[in-house]
């Protein structure tokens, strides 16, 4: 495609990567308004990973490209024919999906991943280079693997199948294939080519591996990563420590034949004590704990978790996504962008109870509505003046809650997405809302300290319950309960009538609340990443989940009472099995 040199651009001073086209295309006149349009796209791209198209021209009859200067060396000149490290290997491909999650939003594919074009600085920066030959995806035209006739775009030996197949539409997904053929190579030192072994049975790395690997190496696109935001979040999971059940399970057998105290940190099982007496004594039962083997990593801050009847996972991070886990094998199975541009604050998701619809809320004053099948929203409810907070659904009826900074909460029909409107009362800021599980109250709490229930028959009819402190979340539990989580580091719980049941003290601020095992457990996530729990019923304090060392926003439980998650600013979700406990 061309020749690049070092050059320095004489009015801007300063050194840059120049990229001379082959003078052939002088004379095509398709090739010139291509490289006009598509030069005009290139030189808006600004992206840490993407170098900048500072200029581009025709001189004599050469086309050119005037880039940024990466000092460095490209990916093919330091990875080798040995396998790289995976957490080397991972670095990089997780810094070529944030510049193809950048290009693919911005409609560009790329169409010729390949470690030549791929850019290292000295301080393991990475920056994907030559969107030369990259076709706008949304010029309305099919994206096909040719620019002219009988031109083939891309390396054959990187190239996704639907690429060598001539009249075959290519997407952005092309990029991701190819991506996993860079992936492979890093970790085994081979291609993917012809009938091709897992990376673990190549060179021995993590067997993990073969699963991200594989997936992004897909010959139906369809079966492929669908966003590089996914193919990165699979790639990052790479970095947790590897699940340790199998391990724990054996080290266990080898404990019970010796003496003394056993315990083993990390995993999804606590071995009691043994006894130390010569004499024979039975070994107690392995007394389950609520900490979950796994976590599931993010780019960046999580704010909400939430629940699917089905048990689907859906998550919601400050990289404006929402992304959906099967929480069996905690894979990533989609992500979304469903956030606004600029400030966020708080995020929230939230499913419907049929579990086909989801809300979401952001920094933008706008709570949407999306199909959950197709990721496309139905409704855009407009009318809070500020950012909203917290959103629930009616779990009888099509009505959504909301509230938020603007003081006032809002009730909405989630058919239509018309306003029913305000309840009231706050006059002051919603942090959280909640519906009783028969749909028959309505709850918020507010900065003051004061948390309101509404009876959504008569709304006039009000109970006003409460901290001395802002309650950050409240919970109903499927008997009418309902628990408030605290700034004053405690949790309480009100009677359906609204009378105080108890207190628990726990030491930190109390961030998230919510009902789990069906009702028989209660949790409190908090500012100090522990989620303490309780029994429901008798309020016996259970073993507590670490989920790190920042605060936990948000916690959620599913339906069949089998699973807790908790979100945490560590940029994770820890997923606990709590069958049995409480």
């Amino acid at each position: 495609m061309g020749i690049v040199f070092r050059a320095q651009h004489e009015s801007l001073g300063r050194e840059v990567a120049l990229k001379i086209l082959h003078p052939g295309r002088a004379s095509q006149a398709e090739f010139a308004d291509r490289f006009r349009r598509e030069g005009r796209v290139l030189a808006g791209l600004s992206h840490p990973r993407i170098p900048l198209v500072f200029d581009t021209g025709c001189e004599a009859g050469v086309y050119f490209l005037a880039t940024e200067y990466v000092p460095g060396s490209s990916l093919r000149e330091i990875m080798g024919s040995a396998p790289m490290p995976l957490p080397d290997a991972v670095r990089i491909v997780v810094q070529v999906c944030e510049a193809l999650e950048y290009a693919h939003a911005n409609g560009l594919v790329h169409r010729d991943i390949k470690p030549e074009n791929v850019l290292v600085g000295p301080d393991g920066a990475v920056k994907l280079a030559d969107f030369g030959i990259a076709k706008l995806a949304s010029d309305g035209k099919p994206v096909t693997q040719l620019t002219e006739t009988n031109a083939l775009i891309g390396t054959r030996a990187y190239m996704a199948p639907e690429q060598l197949e001539r009249g075959k539409e290519v997407d952005h997904r092309a990029d991701l294939y190819s991506l996993g053929a860079v992936f492979y190579e890093l970790l085994t030192g081979g291609l993917p080519l012809g009938v091709f072994a897992a990376p673990s049975q190549q060179s021995g790395v993590d067997q993990r591996a073969d699963g991200v690997v594989m997936r992004a190496l897909e010959k139906d696109p369809k079966r492929r990563y669908q966003t590089a935001a996914e193919f990165r979040i699979a790639s990052l999971a790479l970095l947790e420590p590897e699940p340790r059940v199998r391990q724990l399970l054996t080290r266990r057998r080898l404990v019970s034949l010796s003496v003394g105290a056993a315990a083993f940190a990390g995993g999804a099982w606590a071995i009691g004590k043994l006894s130390s007496s010569p004499q024979p004594q039975p070994e107690p039962e392995p007394q389950p704990t609520p900490t979950g083997p796994r976590s599931l990593v993010h780019p960046a801050k999580v704010w909400s978790v939430a629940f699917a009847p089905d048990n689907t996972l859906a998550t919601a991070s400050e990289d404006k996504l929402v992304r959906f886990w099967n929480i069996t094998s905690g894979e990533q199975t989609a992500a979304f962008e469903a956030f606004p541009r600029g400030e966020l604050g708080y995020l929230t998701v939230r499913f419907s109870p049929d579990g086909q619809t989801l809300a979401t809320a952001g920094g933008d004053n706008l709570v949407r509505i999306w199909d959950r099948e197709t990721r496309q929203e139905k409704h855009v409810l407009r009318g809070h003046g500020r950012e909203v907070y917290s959103v629930a659904f009616s779990p009888t009826d099509p009505i959504i809650v909301t509230g938020g900074v603007d003081h006032i909460v809002r009730l909405w029909d989630t058919r239509t997405g018309k306003l029913i409107g305000p309840l009231p009362g706050p006059a002051d800021l919603v942090l959280s809302v909640a519906f009783s599980a028969d749909g028959q109250r309505v709850a918020a709490s507010v900065m003051n300290g004061k948390v309101f229930v509404w009876n959504t028959n008569d709304p006039t009819k009000r109970g006003d319950v409460g901290h001395a402190k802002r309650v950050w979340s409240i919970a109903f539990a499927p008997d009418g309960r309902l628990a408030t989580g605290s700034h004053d580091g405690s949790v309480k719980v009100w009677s359906a009538a609204g009378k105080a049941v108890t207190e628990l003290p726990t030491g930190s601020e109390v961030w998230s609340v919510t009902f789990a095992a069906a009702g028989r457990m209660l949790a409190a996530g908090c500012h100090d990443g522990r989620v303490r729990l309780w029994n429901a019923d008798t309020f016996a304090p259970l073993p507590s989940i670490d989920v790190g060392t920042s605060p936990v926003p948000s916690l959620a439980a599913s339906n069949d009472g089998g699973w807790l998650a908790a979100a945490s600013f560590d940029r994770r979700v820890v997923l606990a099995n709590i069958t049995g406990i409480g």
